[in-house]
Order: C-alpha cells, then sequence, then structure tokens
C-alpha cells in the first residue's frame, strides 16, 4: 500500500467487527428485530427484548460504518500505489466478483434448499425457481450481506472518477491525529445526513437491499477514511483519546435505552425509525455520535492495545472477508438445526453464536484453498 506497512490494527478491528457481524446475525435470528433470512419467534421478557434491542442498536450505530472508514483508507492507498486503471480493475474483481457469486449462485442456492419450506413454498424444480429469479428484481436484490461490498464497489468508482487528472502525493511523514473538531462535524453531518435520508428511507426500508437511511454514515466514514489516509491519521491514533471516545460511546447507552422507551418503540411506535419527529432526530444524533467515537476510538485503543498478530490470529484475518461472504447459510443451518431445542431466545442467541462463529471460520479457511473460490475471497 503505497510502500508503508501494513497497519495490524486495522486488521485486527477488521476481523473483530466481522466477527460481531456473525454474532449480529444470530441475534436478528432469535430476536424479531431487523432483517435476516431466518428468523425464530420465542418468547422474550422485557429484558431480554431490551438486550437485543441496545445490543443490536449499538453494534448496528457503528460496525459497518467502522468498515467502510477502514475500506476508504485503503482505497486511498491503492489508489495512489496502483494508478486509476489498476485500482478500478482491482476493484472490480475483488467487490464485484464476489457479490456477483453471491447473488447468482449462493442466495439463490440459500432459498431454495435450506429456507423452501421453512421460509419459503417453493414446488417447482430448481431450474424453473433459478430462471425466475434471474430474469426478476430478486436477483439484483439478491446481495444479501455482500450488500456491503457493492456498496463500497460503487463507493470506490466513484472516488475513482473524482480523482480522474489529480495528482495525489505522498502521505504526510509524520503522523497525526484527526482534529477534534473534524471528529465532532463528521459527527455531526452524519447525523443531519441520517435524519434528512430517513424521511424518504426510513430504517427498515429496502432498496435493492439497500438501507439507505443508513448511508449518510456509510458514505461519510469513507470519506473520512481517504482523507484519513493522506493525512497518516490513523498511524496517529492514540489510546487516550481512543478510550475517550469509546467510552463517550459505550455512556451514550442509557440516551439509548430512555430513546426506546419514551419513543414507544417497545409498543410499535415506529418514530424511532425516520420522519419528522424528535424521535428520529434524537436517535440520528446518539447513532452518529456513537458510529464516529466508535469508529475513531477503537482505532486509536487497537493501535496502542493490539498492534501485534499471533499465528492464530493472522489466519483467523486472512480469512475475515471469507468470512463475511459464507457465514449466511453457515449461520442459517446452525439455526435451522436448533429449532426443535427448547431454548429461551438469549440462551438460542448464544449457542447459535458460539457454533457459528468457528464454524463459519473453518469453511471460510476452506474456501480460501478451493481453486474457483479462493481468489474472490482473499483479504
Amino acid at each position: 500500500m503505497g510502500g508503508k506497512p501494513r497497519l495490524l490494527f486495522v486488521d485486527n478491528l477488521r476481523l473483530a467487527v466481522i466477527a460481531l457481524v456473525v454474532c449480529l446475525h444470530a441475534a436478528v435470528t432469535y430476536s424479531g428485530l431487523g432483517s435476516w433470512y431466518y428468523k425464530e419467534t420465542l418468547p422474550q421478557g422485557p429484558a431480554t427484548h431490551l438486550f437485543f434491542a441496545v445490543f443490536q442498536s449499538f453494534s448496528q450505530a457503528f460496525f459497518m460504518g467502522a468498515l467502510f472508514l477502514l475500506a476508504g483508507y485503503y482505497a486511498a492507498a491503492s489508489l495512489r500505489s496502483k494508478g486509476t486503471a489498476a485500482f478500478v480493475t482491482g476493484r472490480l474483481v475483488r467487490l464485484g466478483l464476489p457479490s456477483l457469486f453471491y447473488m447468482a449462485v449462493m442466495q439463490p442456492l440459500m432459498i431454495y434448499y435450506l429456507l423452501n419450506g421453512v421460509r419459503v413454498r417453493i414446488d417447482v424444480p430448481f431450474s424453473v425457481y433459478y430462471r425466475g429469479y434471474l430474469t426478476s428484481t430478486a436477483f439484483p436484490s439478491g446481495s444479501g450481506p455482500m450488500w456491503f461490498a457493492v456498496a463500497l464497489l460503487v463507493f470506490c468508482l466513484v472516488y475513482a472518477l473524482a480523482s480522474l487528472g489529480a495528482h495525489p502525493g505522498k502521505p504526510a511523514a509524520q503522523p497525526s491525529r484527526p482534529p477534534s473538531a473534524v471528529v465532532a462535524l463528521l459527527a455531526a453531518v452524519i447525523a443531519l445526513g441520517a435524519f434528512l435520508l430517513r424521511l424518504r428511507w426510513p430504517i427498515g426500508t429496502n432498496v435493492y437491499n439497500m438501507q439507505l437511511g443508513y448511508f449518510s454514515q456509510y458514505m461519510l466514514l469513507f470519506c473520512f477514511g481517504t482523507v484519513a489516509y493522506g493525512r497518516n491519521w490513523l498511524a496517529g491514533m492514540d489510546a487516550a483519546r481512543g478510550g475517550r471516545l469509546v467510552l463517550a460511546a459505550v455512556s451514550g447507552i442509557p440516551v439509548l435505552i430512555a430513546l426506546i422507551v419514551y419513543s414507544g418503540a417497545f409498543d410499535g411506535n415506529p418514530a424511532l425509525r425516520g420522519g419528522w419527529n424528535w424521535a428520529s432526530a434524537a436517535f440520528a444524533v446518539w447513532e452518529s455520535v456513537t458510529g464516529v467515537c466508535m469508529s475513531v476510538g477503537l482505532l486509536g485503543v487497537l493501535r496502542a492495545r493490539w498492534n501485534t498478530q499471533t499465528p492464530l490470529v493472522a489466519s483467523l484475518s486472512a480469512c475475515a472477508f471469507a468470512v463475511y461472504v459464507f457465514h449466511p447459510p453457515v449461520l442459517i443451518g446452525i439455526s435451522l438445526g436448533l429449532r426443535h431445542l427448547a431454548l429461551g431466545a438469549f440462551a438460542k442467541f448464544l449457542l447459535a453464536s458460539a457454533l457459528a462463529l468457528p464454524a463459519s471460520f473453518a469453511v471460510a479457511w476452506l474456501a480460501r484453498r478451493t481453486p474457483l473460490v479462493r481468489d474472490m475471497v482473499r483479504s
């Protein structure tokens, strides 16, 4: 990447976030909150319901935004080192091919063979179903969690186009850290953008599998990542400031609980999801502050505390993107296998997470050694 050594704490953060993605999808399976392939309706007491609401909302506030920030950083590094043509070609291969593979192969196989008779009812042969799938809106909407790669590909292509004619210089020789005013402004602009987007696309609204209500954070953190590369901000992150930012985000959890309770979300009031109301505005502010504080703060903490890799962690990190691609059928299969087990929602969430994480890494390890797949899932 432009002659600079790879930042191990960045890879470690990506690894941790992708592991969290698997756990979050396990939570959606049993909480009934959010969107996922297979959801199991189980009785929940108030404490369990609140746990899922807080865990999923807090995770959603930062985990995908953090991935877009890191992607923006490495996109800027790659564009500078490779040039526009090679950068675009590389992104089409690294992001476009896995997305196409997922949409054209994995999605229809999962729907037909894993979920047929459980979530859907398909009474025609697979060949008939597959032809209909490819020629309907189900195909462009069938990206599953690979919506991230599709969106990132679009961001990278726009970034490359915007950079045409520019002559990017070397990143700053001396590491620095983003000014506090920049971090605060970033959170404020993300919050305003989220509130405005949700007037048109409330949380839960999918446009070709894209929840556009979150894209203010995704776009701006990607841009922040590109600037962070040029300013050498990631190498200048410090633990003290990072710790304060993470603490600020965690300290906001009572605010989230209050918003959930007083907005009437537990009673079915959709105000938090979007609209011209105080709850939507307050939730956008909480979510944006949490997302920026966690994304930037964790980089500072991990740079000081987790900037090395053992052989095991290095191996897991190399499999991270493959885990992201292949965890849906693994988690769905495990969840279906557990559906007749008499456990509560919280216990099943813990058990499914504990089984799905190692199983997903095992499948990812095998995929990286499969000739037809390995080049598509390189981290």
